[in-house]
């Protein structure tokens, strides 16, 4: 490979390497780069006092495995989502179809389904 060849690849390189990591940005797919470059997250401030989050922690109730599981009351979490669009189904299983791709349903009821990435602030996640 000649001197001039060899700069007109060096060259192309650099404009392809620029390319791609332009192109990649516009196209949301740089999450996996973020993740090699976003900073850790910070160690704990040795100035600041834990003892009473430490006390709170304490006070926080274990699960023991070995009792019995209670017996699910649907009633416990509330009201029942309401059908907005008067298409019978209801609003949570209605959005979950339009958020999620490969939907899975019986029905109305959403069985599974892939999430969408989503951008914030230019950053695919």
């Amino acid at each position: 490979m000649n001197r001039r060849t060899r700069r007109a690849s060096t060259a192309l390189a650099a404009v392809a390497a620029l390319a791609l990591g332009f192109g990649a940005h516009q196209l949301g797919i740089t999450s996996w780069i973020d993740t090699w470059t976003r900073p850790q997250a910070p160690a704990p401030d040795p100035t600041y006092d834990y003892t009473a989050l430490a006390a709170v922690a304490q006070e926080l109730p274990l699960i023991d495995p070995t009792e019995e599981i209670p017996e699910y009351r649907r009633a416990t979490f509330g009201e029942r989502w309401i059908d907005i669009e008067g298409n019978g189904c209801d609003q949570r299983d209605d959005l979950l179809a339009v958020q999620l791709q490969d939907v899975v349903r019986d029905g109305c009821t959403v069985l599974s389904g892939c999430a969408r990435p989503r951008s914030v602030h230019g950053h695919t996640h």
